[in-house]
């Protein structure tokens, strides 16, 4: 009997440690849990905002990137966030619909709890499909080559017909009897 009283009174000690580490393993694990589930309810919540003001016909893909999340939430201050949407402006007849739009948008702060945020510094592009930007200039558009946009317009002028390409900042008006001149860059 004595034996295992000592036993039982070594053990003692381990059971406590081993229950405060499998305390503290719990606590960190439901804070990180805890986290994610913020960070991607945020996430969810700025997409829903966004997807009318951008006029897509789903709503785009948000990153908030950092973590700990609620940390960076209770300075109020993000370090980068990411926005990727597709067909822009389609739904809200704005004048211009973009296919495609990637927007990173880095030191976000807040000082109204992100009611209203100032963004340091944002970068995007976006892709604008030929059909649209002839539709805008009114004047068919091709690609020109080396990243060029070229387009063609033809007139009259003194019973003739003219063409004028512009591929580069400078361009070629040609006078020709009725077909249209190669573009300025093959001529260069």
């Amino acid at each position: 009997m004595n034996r295992i009283r000592t036993r039982l009174g070594r053990a003692t000690p381990l059971i406590g440690v081993l229950i405060i580490v499998i305390v503290v393993a719990l606590l960190c694990a439901g804070l990180y849990v805890g986290d994610r589930y913020a960070q991607s309810r945020a996430e969810e919540r700025v997409a829903t905002t966004l997807q009318p003001q951008l006029g897509t016909t789903g709503p785009p893909q948000v990153a908030i990137e950092g973590f700990p999340f609620l940390t960076q939430i209770a300075s109020g201050s993000v370090g980068k966030v990411e926005i990727v949407a597709d067909q822009l402006g389609e739904t809200n007849k704005a004048p211009v619909s973009l296919a495609h739009a990637d927007l990173v948008m880095s030191d976000v702060v807040t000082n109204d709890w992100f009611k209203t945020m100032k963004i340091t510094h944002t970068e995007g592009t976006a892709l604008l499909l030929y059909p649209k930007l002839s539709s805008l200039t009114n004047a068919p558009l091709t690609y020109g080559g080396e990243g060029r946009v070229e387009i063609v317009v033809k007139t009259t002028i003194v019973r003739r017909e003219a063409f004028r390409c512009d591929d580069q900042p400078q361009s070629l008006l040609a006078v020709r009897a009725g077909r249209a001149p190669p573009p300025a860059s093959a001529l260069a």
